[in-house]
């Protein structure tokens, strides 16, 4: 979805990387989070436990957002990438 937005959009890199990564960084972590206190986090303090040696359900939708932020913030720079027009030398 980042790819095709910002390949609508014109905007400069920077930006079109950006734009992608917090959207998906602030959906994710929400929605990860919402899920998790949905069953008072007992599957996330286990797993927060078993992966990152912490127990904190809330850092563990942080890394789950941040792993989807960072791949929309690179499918939106390669987007931006692909609108550009080649330059001639």
């Amino acid at each position: 979805m980042a790819f095709t937005v910002t390949m609508l959009i014109q905007q400069n890199n920077l930006l079109s990387f950006l734009s992608g990564f917090v959207a998906v960084f602030l959906l994710w972590t929400i929605l990860a989070y919402s899920i998790s206190a949905g069953n008072s986090h007992i599957l996330a303090h286990r797993i927060s436990s078993l992966i990152i040696s912490i127990d904190s359900p809330f850092l563990l939708a942080l890394i789950g957002g941040l792993i989807g932020a960072l791949t929309a913030g690179t499918a939106a720079l390669a987007g931006s990438y692909v609108r550009q027009k080649p330059r001639r030398k």
